[in-house]
């Protein structure tokens, strides 16, 4: 929903999990079919590393995060 855009729900949902993946020097992976997402999750560390298209037109982007 874009009225709860750029109020840090993402960022509140992301701490916990990528501290815990962070503290057990683990990788974690997603997939995003926005270029907007993958804009947002670059910001916290994920990085495409393959895309394919999904049915007739939907672009996935795959993106890794290294532990940090």
């Amino acid at each position: 929903m874009r009225s709860h855009q750029g109020k840090g729900h993402l960022k509140e949902v992301f701490r916990e999990p990528l501290k815990l993946i962070d503290s057990e020097k683990a990788y974690s992976y997603l997939e995003a079919t926005s270029e907007e997402n993958v804009r947002i999750y670059q910001k916290y560390g994920y990085e495409v590393v393959d895309t394919f298209t999904l049915g007739i037109c939907t672009k996935v982007w795959c993106m890794l995060r290294k532990p940090m």
